[in-house]
């Protein structure tokens, strides 16, 4: 934003016709009215019907109505400064004599300029020129912690993602089932989980967490061996627990993309997404996050996601007042977990 002086251009066909048209769209010559700020056909409009109502541009109120009265405001205005540049005639002004001594002098500057400039210099010199910070100029404004996981793994997930449906009915599948466990670990009471899983998959049906085909993809016999683990042990005794917890940061772009590592530039990129589940032990937070990965292993899980988990630390050591003791991946196939 401009600190000192904004100086705005504009080039109209008529000025006097176009200052007349706006003028008669202002409520009793000074009011300007919400549907009037809708039919405007560009930002220009905007600023001069502000112009017209400024206190301090009764001259241009006299070029829109000659018979137009001077505005007075309650509320403080800013004290603008405007001229008109009619190249039909001489300069006309409605600002201070020394901004129409700086109109004047930079055109007779202009004209002054020698035949011999070498003006395939300055083209060649305007078009080589390289900006700094080159190297960035691809970077994404704003990426999301799975796509960094996908984009550091990208033949492991155009294998599992690409598939269409026709070929590969059970790829579609294992992301019905992925989205229903995940659905089910977001929103199930852990305790009446461990009790009778079954009842609370009917509950979340009840209450429209779970729709009917959701239900049927639960395996209730691995869900609820891991319910049952030290792991959720943990989670219950928890003070706190974060379940789907979305956060937007800004991190460094060399965190984010190994492509971006060595460079120099303190460039940052904004990053979004949600964590499965964090809860607070000891007054630091532990993260976990689900998998449903069909893998033989849990450490082909841990190659393909310690980045996007690393991401999350930072992200909510930036979003709450907590630090982060522990990394967890949890493999809903495997009825694993791990830390990293």
């Amino acid at each position: 934003r401009a600190k000192e002086k904004l100086i705005m251009v504009a080039s109209i066909k008529n000025i006097e016709k176009y200052l007349s048209n706006l003028y008669s769209k202002l409520v009793f010559e000074s009011i300007i009215e919400s549907y009037t700020v809708e039919r405007c056909k560009s930002i220009c409009d905007w600023i001069m019907l502000t112009a017209l109502v400024n206190p301090s541009l009764y001259e241009l109120r006299k070029t829109a109505d000659f018979s137009a009265t001077p505005v007075t405001l309650l509320q403080p205005y800013p004290n603008w400064k405007f001229e008109i540049i009619d190249k039909r005639s001489d300069v006309l002004t409605m600002g201070t004599e020394d901004s129409l001594d700086f109109v004047m002098n930079l055109a007779q500057e202009t004209e002054q300029v020698s035949d011999e400039f070498n003006y395939g210099d300055l083209l060649k010199k305007n078009l080589d020129f390289k900006y700094k910070n080159a190297e960035i100029m691809s970077l994404p404004q704003k990426v999301s912690a799975s796509q960094i996981a996908h984009n550091q793994n990208e033949d492991y997930f155009d294998k599992v993602l690409t598939k269409p449906t026709f070929i590969n009915r059970s790829a579609a599948s294992s992301v019905e089932r992925g989205t229903a466990h995940h659905l089910f670990l977001q929103y199930c009471d852990f305790q009446l989980a461990r009790d009778d899983i079954n009842s609370e998959v009917e509950r979340l049906m009840f209450h429209g967490r779970l729709n009917e085909e959701q239900s049927q993809c639960i395996d209730s016999v691995k869900l609820s061996e891991l319910l049952h683990s030290e792991l959720f042990d943990r989670i219950i005794r928890s003070e706190r627990i974060y379940r789907e917890e979305r956060f937007t940061v800004k991190i460094k772009a060399s965190d984010a993309f190994e492509d971006y590592a060595n460079i120099s530039s303190d460039a940052y990129v904004i990053m979004q997404g949600a964590i499965d589940l964090a809860f607070v032990e000891d007054g630091r937070l532990v993260i976990v996050d689900y998998k449903t990965d069909r893998v033989g292993n849990i450490a082909k899980l841990v190659s393909l996601y310690k980045k996007q988990l690393e991401l999350y630390k930072q992200a909510m050591e930036q979003s709450t007042e907590y630090k982060v003791k522990e990394l967890i991946i949890c493999s809903v196939h495997l009825n694993r977990y791990t830390s990293l």
